[in-house]
């Protein structure tokens, strides 16, 4: 027997986060009001994430939402830099992603993170 709209890519609660997005980012899934969020101050994301998880996540960056670039696209550019991460509790941290260098001179910067299980 399976749970109905329990696979990773269902959306339970209809809020537009897939259950993976929602485990990643540790946001209920059966719960409309709690969305995956992620927090900006300028040239700066921040958000929570599990730890030791069988989870990838990579930080995206664009100046225009048509191209996006990462660190290992082949570039061979530094587009984020990541802080050391925060421990909140034994399964979540708290991370701090900053733009890199290529985009010091980038009037605009937008971040995403694309999740998956490896």
């Amino acid at each position: 027997m399976t749970t109905p709209q329990a696979g990773p890519l269902d959306d339970a609660d209809l809020d537009g986060a897939p259950n993976l997005l929602e485990y990643a980012l540790a946001t209920h899934p059966r719960r409309a009001a709690s969305v995956p969020l992620l927090g900006t101050d300028g040239a700066t994301l921040r958000f929570t994430r599990r730890r030791g998880s069988e989870l990838s996540y990579r930080v995206e960056v664009s100046t225009d939402l048509a191209t996006w670039n990462f660190n290992g696209d082949n570039t061979g550019l530094v587009w984020t830099t990541e802080g050391p991460a925060t421990p909140l509790d034994p399964e979540l941290e708290s991370v701090r992603v900053v733009a890199g260098p290529v985009l010091a001179g980038a009037s605009r910067a937008f971040f995403r993170i694309r999740v998956a299980t490896r």
